[in-house]
């Protein structure tokens, strides 16, 4: 008999913990959802823009002029997702692409001057409010948040290389 208790007793904390689980889930999900809603709105650039923007930006201080599949290893793209952001881009004024002068099948992604002073306009844009948000958290809280979203980040991509 005791021993029919504690297994029923192992199985009701079991769908305890499961159902806390799934809570967990779906409150970060609805919460991730809401948080790049809000992002998107305070932009005046699209958000996939604006990180395919700062991906070139970034990579392009080190190297000079990005090479496609970099990009979509970089932002885990495939290459058609990266092709057709690119276009958009190219379209409005902020890039350049070009094809190696020794090798025609890598192009070579370049932000313009316009595509600079849109990331410049934008991080401004954007940092002010990340300092209202830091300000309204406090520095600790941000420095947690930031340290756990980061952790949770690596922990899901070692996840997903598993896979």
């Amino acid at each position: 008999m005791e021993y029919e208790e504690a297994e029923e007793s192992a199985q009701l904390i079991e769908e305890e913990i499961d159902n806390h689980s799934q809570n967990d889930f779906r409150e970060m999900v609805v919460q991730l959802r809401k948080a790049n809603q809000f992002f998107q709105q305070m932009c005046s650039t699209p958000v996939g823009e604006l990180t395919m923007l700062l991906t070139i930006y970034n990579l392009s201080e080190d190297h000079g002029p990005v090479v496609i599949s970099r990009l979509g290893k970089h932002l885990q793209l495939s290459k058609p997702a990266v092709s057709r952001m690119l276009h958009v881009l190219k379209n409005k004024g902020y890039i350049q692409m070009e094809n190696g002068k020794e090798d025609q099948r890598f192009v070579f992604v370049e932000i313009t001057e316009q595509g600079r002073n849109l990331v410049r306009e934008e991080m401004r844009h954007c940092h002010k409010l990340v300092q209202r948000v830091r300000e309204r958290m406090g520095e600790k809280d941000m420095h947690d948040f930031l340290y756990y979203n980061k952790k949770f980040y690596s922990i899901l991509e070692e996840e997903y290389a598993s896979r």
